[in-house]
C-alpha cells in the first residue's frame, strides 16, 4: 500500500469527463496528486491554478460506468465509448461520490492499473475517515493545523491557550494548563512545543481532567450526571 500511495503522491494524469450542456461531454487533462499529509487530492491543468478536493468530503469510490454521466457515454457506443480520442471503458472509469450535493467526479485513467491503484487506495482512506475514531483523527489534525498560527509543525503553551478560548470554550487555570502541556511535551525540547502526536495526548487529557464530567453534567438536566434524553443531546452539539 505504501509504494501505491508514494506514487499517487507523485501525480498521475487522469481525465475528467463533464457534460458542458449544449456542447455535451467533454474530457479534461489534469494532473491529480494524492497528499495524505493534509487529506486531500489536488489537482491542476497546465498553467492553471492548483485546486484541491478535500477527502472527507468523499462518500464512496465507485468503479466503472455507475453514474449518469458514465451512462450517457455509453449509450454514445455499442463499443468501448470514446469521447475527444479517449477510450473509456469501464475498465479504466472511476467517479467519486461526495457526501453533499455536488455532482459525482467521473474520471478515466490511461490504463486498468493505474485506475486500480486510485480505487485500493481512495476507499481505504474514505472508510478510515467514516469510522468514528477516523473523524476525530481528523479533527484533531485541522485543529493542530489551524491553532498553528506561525506553521512551524509545533504548538505553544499560548496556542494551545488560543486553542483552548477559541475552540473548546473550556475554563481552566494557567497552571493546569501548563501541567498538562508540560506532561505531554513527551520529547521535552528545550523551546517547549507539541507536535501532533504529542497535541493528541493533550487534548484527551485535557478533556478527562477539566471538562467532559462537568460538560456533561451541565448539559445532562434531566437526570443530572446520569444520562441525557434526546433535547439534552441536542444542545449538547
Amino acid at each position: 500500500m505504501n509504494n501505491l500511495i508514494e506514487e499517487l503522491e507523485q501525480g498521475v494524469t487522469l481525465w475528467k469527463i463533464r457534460s458542458k450542456c449544449i456542447l455535451g461531454l467533454k474530457s479534461f487533462e489534469r494532473v491529480y496528486k494524492l497528499n495524505l499529509a493534509d487529506l486531500r487530492i489536488t489537482y491542476s491543468a497546465k498553467g492553471s491554478q492548483r485546486s484541491a478536493i478535500e477527502i472527507q468530503d468523499i462518500d464512496d469510490v465507485r468503479i466503472g460506468h455507475g453514474t449518469d454521466i458514465f451512462n450517457e457515454l455509453q449509450k454514445k457506443s455499442r463499443t468501448v465509448p470514446e469521447l475527444n480520442n479517449l477510450k473509456s471503458s469501464k475498465d479504466v472509469s472511476f467517479s467519486l461520490i461526495f457526501n453533499d450535493k455536488r455532482p459525482p467526479l467521473d474520471l478515466v485513467a490511461s490504463d486498468l492499473s493505474t485506475r486500480d491503484k486510485w480505487f485500493k487506495v481512495l476507499s481505504k482512506v474514505v472508510e478510515v475517515l467514516q469510522d468514528p475514531i477516523g473523524k476525530q483523527s481528523v479533527y484533531l489534525k485541522k485543529l493542530f493545523r489551524e491553532s498553528d498560527k506561525n506553521k512551524n509543525g509545533t504548538l505553544s503553551l499560548e496556542e494551545c491557550s488560543e486553542l483552548i478560548s477559541n475552540h473548546l470554550n473550556l475554563k481552566i487555570t494557567e497552571e493546569d494548563l501548563a501541567q498538562i502541556f508540560n506532561n505531554a511535551d513527551l520529547d521535552k525540547r528545550e523551546e517547549k512545543q507539541l507536535n501532533e502526536i504529542e497535541f493528541s495526548y493533550f487534548y484527551y487529557s485535557l478533556l478527562k481532567d477539566q471538562g467532559l464530567t462537568q460538560i456533561f453534567d451541565s448539559y445532562s438536566e434531566s437526570d443530572k450526571g446520569k444520562k441525557m434524553n434526546c433535547d439534552d443531546l441536542k444542545k449538547f452539539f
